[in-house]
């Protein structure tokens, strides 16, 4: 398994908040695709994450997107940091 990072150097975890779309749109880590696995179960074809994301609702985030990448805000309520 892999851990995916934010440019700054946090490990990605569901629950997550972040933004994405040059930090205009909120969105919440729904699940880290960290595997061949679990991408697999998700039918992607590489890592990234899966977000909530209003107005969009689903949405997959590469790793790949190094023009738009996640910006974290803050841990979930009830996680560690």
């Amino acid at each position: 398994m892999a851990y995916l990072q934010y440019k700054t150097g946090e490990v990605i975890k569901e629950g997550d908040q972040v933004l994405i779309e040059n930090e205009k749109t909120a969105a919440i880590v729904d699940k880290v695709i960290d595997s061949r696995e679990v991408a697999d179960e998700f039918g992607v074809n590489e890592f990234g994450v899966l977000l909530t994301a209003a107005p969009f609702g689903s949405v997959f985030w590469p790793e790949s997107e190094d023009n738009d990448p996640l910006v974290f805000v803050a841990r979930g309520i009830g996680q560690d940091n």
